[in-house]
Order: structure tokens, then C-alpha cells, then sequence
């Protein structure tokens, strides 16, 4: 006998996944790539807005495919876990955002890639060592380019750069708070970071190193990173400021409905009238944007 609770999950599951692909990441991912790349060398807010538009765009490409296969599964009875973790709106670091991104292919190396290179025994050059190394198998895993290989360099050595200054700060904080308890004073603990300001970090580390894996060859960085000081390119256009704005729109709603479908996961969870309104517009837009010659999944290039 079907499961209505598991049936409802399927779904939105489903649904929510087609949306990801066919209504934001299929036209935000050719606007970005358009703006980019393809087109003449836009300034820097045109090139920011594209790697923004790049950037969400094929997270829900992949996401989207998660939540498709996830929900298919499901209507076969078979529970499949999550891939992604909110990563655009909970990451506290560079490397807590690549976890983040891809939970099965990061545990996988770190299993296979970073523990043999590591060694049992924890010591600081080796971790370093083995997580630099890590990152630059990850980048030439993606493809056997330059631009992965520049991308894993650099992604490498900021995390390795970040291990170090977290390992630090967090020696600091233990020495504050036995200073607090020995004075007895708890105005003297330390105050927890800001989230926000560890995830706005993340964020423009990712972005800094984002256009790396378009590099064919060592000459191609100047056009690639170029539009970041072209003060005279031309503003971006009115298609990719509101997609990518809608995007944002839609990243919001979607990864909070997703925490909130998984934290209630197996349970009932009536549909309200204010997701009933969206899950509608999810059904429109895909309708709207089906139009042109689909797009295949990221996952399918890997």
C-alpha cells in the first residue's frame, strides 16, 4: 500500500527538482556563460552578476538533479540521502563550502585522497600537505585542463591558509576562556563569530577562484579576470539582472523549504496555502521556461 506521507515527499521532491533545472538553472546558466564569456567583455558589475548567475545556476542544476532522483527513489520506496547541504546560505569557511556543495563526492576523498596522504598520525605540515593535495586531485578529477588544475592549486593553498588561521583563532579562544574562568569573569569569553561575515568570506573566495576552470591555457587569465577592471564594458543587461535577482528569490525559498521538508522528514506535513501559491508558480515557471532545446545535467560532464 502506497505511503502518502513518502508519496507527498516524492512529490514535491520532483517538482521542486524540475523547477531547479528547467525554470532557473537551464536560462540563468546560458545568460551568465553569454555574459561571461561569449559575448563582448562585460564591466565588473556585468562580470559579477554573470559568475553570480553561473554560480547559482549550476547548483541548482545540481541540486535539481539530486532532488529528481531523490524523489524517484522515493516512489520506489527506496531512501536516497541528501547530496547537498545549504551551502550558499550556511557555509562558515572555503573548504566548509565545498563540503557543503557535494557531501558524497567530499567524503569520498577525504576517505580515499586525504586520510592515506594524511597518515594516521595529525600533524600540521602533513594535514596541510595532504589537504592542498586533496583539493588539486579534486580540480583534475573535474578535468584534465589548466584551468582545473589552477583551480585545485588555488583552492588548495586558501584552505590551507584557512586551517591554519582557524587553528589559531580557535588555540586563542581556549586561552581566553581559561583566562574568563580563572578571573571568574564571563564578560572576559570570547564572542562566536558571525556567521554571516564567515559566510560572505566563503562566498567571495569561491567567486575569486570560480573563473579559473575556464582557463584553456596560462594567457587566457587576463580575459577571464579582465572584465574585473574593464571601468568601460557595457552594463549588464536587463534579462540577467532579474533572472539572477529571481534566482536569489527562489534559492531563499527553495534551500528553507528543504531544511524544513528534512528536519520533518517521515512525518505529515500539510501542504499551506502560502506553499500551495508557490508550489503553482514552481508548475508555471516550469511551463514558461520549457521552451527552448533542453539542457543536459552538469553531473553528465563528470
Amino acid at each position: 500500500r502506497p505511503d502518502p506521507v513518502r508519496w507527498n515527499e516524492a512529490v514535491e521532491l520532483v517538482l521542486v527538482g524540475t523547477f531547479k533545472k528547467v525554470a532557473v538553472a537551464d536560462p540563468l546558466l546560458l545568460l551568465g556563460i553569454e555574459t561571461y564569456r561569449d559575448g563582448p567583455m562585460p564591466g565588473p558589475v556585468g562580470a559579477l552578476l554573470a559568475l553570480t548567475a553561473v554560480l547559482v545556476g549550476g547548483y541548482f542544476d545540481i541540486t535539481g538533479y539530486i532532488d529528481i532522483a531523490r524523489g524517484s527513489a522515493k516512489f520506489l520506496g527506496i531512501d536516497m540521502q541528501r547530496n547537498s547541504l545549504l551551502p550558499l546560505l550556511r557555509s562558515t569557511g572555503y573548504a566548509d563550502f565545498w563540503r557543503r556543495w557535494q557531501l558524497t563526492v567530499m567524503m569520498w576523498f577525504r576517505d580515499y585522497v586525504f586520510l592515506p596522504l594524511r597518515g594516521r598520525h595529525r600533524v600540521a605540515w602533513r594535514e596541510h600537505v595532504a589537504l592542498f593535495g586533496t583539493f588539486f586531485v579534486l580540480g583534475v578529477w573535474h578535468g584534465l585542463t589548466v584551468g582545473w588544475a589552477l583551480w585545485g592549486v588555488a583552492s588548495g593553498v586558501i584552505i590551507v591558509v584557512e586551517r591554519t588561521i582557524q587553528g589559531r583563532r580557535a588555540a586563542a579562544r581556549r586561552a581566553q576562556r581559561r583566562r574568563a574562568r580563572q578571573a571568574r569573569d564571563r564578560s572576559m569569553l570570547p564572542r562566536t563569530p558571525d556567521p554571516r561575515i564567515s559566510l560572505a568570506i566563503a562566498l567571495v573566495l569561491v567567486m575569486a577562484t570560480f573563473p579559473l576552470v575556464g582557463a584553456e591555457r596560462l594567457s587566457d587569465l587576463g580575459d577571464l579576470y579582465g572584465p574585473f577592471v574593464n571601468w568601460d564594458g557595457p552594463a549588464p543587461s536587463a534579462d540577467l539582472v532579474w533572472m539572477t535577482a529571481l534566482a536569489l528569490v527562489a534559492l531563499q525559498f527553495v534551500d528553507r523549504r528543504e531544511q524544513r521538508r528534512e528536519d520533518r522528514a517521515g512525518t505529515p506535513d500539510p501542504v499551506n496555502l502560502p506553499r500551495a501559491v508557490a508550489f503553482g508558480a514552481m508548475v508555471v515557471a516550469i511551463v514558461v521556461f520549457s521552451g527552448p532545446a533542453p539542457q543536459s545535467f552538469l553531473y553528465f560532464a563528470f
